[in-house]
């Protein structure tokens, strides 16, 4: 298979947090190399109670266009796909099941920023709660959301928590082994995939987003799916950590990374 360079975790302008035009992420995922580089903006509705009525989402129509046209533009250079990363709640399956059913995505990454109606970003949620019934809740809603909504191909950064609360790094895995198990293992079971995200990094963390513990579970449990990303918002963070995490996988056992085309997986042998 011909060798690639992905980033599959990517945001511009369309996403509310980042402030980036499009053509100038594909301009710069060119000059670094990369050969596959997904959008995936974000849809977020419901983010946080204590804000209501200011969901996240992007104009798609806008989006669509923008997509097409520069897939047709730049066909020779790189390969680029459609793609929306979205924010899970439970009470939010129909809601998001019907986003994604509504376009013709490449690709989805299913998210968890937000446990019991309140954003992580905001910290309010660490305040609730010990830091280890913290990660153990955290997983718990992860697994009720994809059991009443399976439109996600992947789920995103896993132990996205450490982003937000240093205590949380600290918590042993046996306090939410169990749970997590069975999240992965449902993930698993339905086909779907988690992703590597290197957005740990560039949040000081010295990690990938989720550690190597959780992939090496994954990998333990039968997990084969598994994109890379960098959650870029800006030009300069694309492919961060890419060769580097390449090596990680391999490492672990990993035999395959995934890009993703009408939500279905192409497999590349590392």
């Amino acid at each position: 298979m011909q060798k690639i360079k992905m980033d599959f975790h990517v945001h511009s302008d369309f996403s509310p947090d980042s402030p980036s035009p499009m053509i100038d992420m594909i301009k710069r995922a060119m000059e670094v190399g990369i050969t596959d580089l997904a959008f995936t903006e974000h849809v977020d509705l419901d983010y946080d109670v204590t804000d209501p009525g200011h969901d996240w989402n992007f104009d798609q129509d806008t989006y669509f266009d923008a997509i097409r046209q520069y897939q047709n533009d730049y066909h020779e250079k790189i390969r680029l796909y459609a793609g929306v990363e979205i924010g899970m709640q439970p009470h939010l399956g129909i809601k998001n099941q019907s986003i994604v059913d509504a376009r013709p995505f490449d690709f989805v990454i299913g998210s968890l920023h937000s446990v019991d109606g309140s954003d992580l970003y905001k910290r309010v949620y660490f305040d609730r709660h010990p830091s280890d019934r913290a990660v153990e809740h955290y997983y718990e809603q992860y697994l009720e959301c994809i059991s009443d909504f399976e439109g996600y191909d992947v789920l995103g950064h896993l132990d996205l928590y450490i982003r937000y609360e240093a205590k949380t790094k600290t918590v042993a895995m046996k306090s939410y082994f169990d749970v997590l198990e069975a999240l992965l293992r449902k993930v698993i079971e339905n086909g779907k995939g988690i992703e590597l995200n290197a957005g740990g990094f560039r949040y000081g963390l010295g990690q990938n987003n989720p550690g190597m513990d959780i992939m090496k579970l994954y990998k333990t449990l039968g997990g084969e799916v598994l994109t890379l990303g960098s959650d870029a918002h800006t030009p300069d963070q694309l492919g961060v950590e890419y060769n580097r995490n390449i090596e990680r996988m391999k490492s672990l056992g990993f035999k395959y990374i995934c890009t993703f085309k009408d939500r279905k997986p192409t497999f590349h042998k590392l």
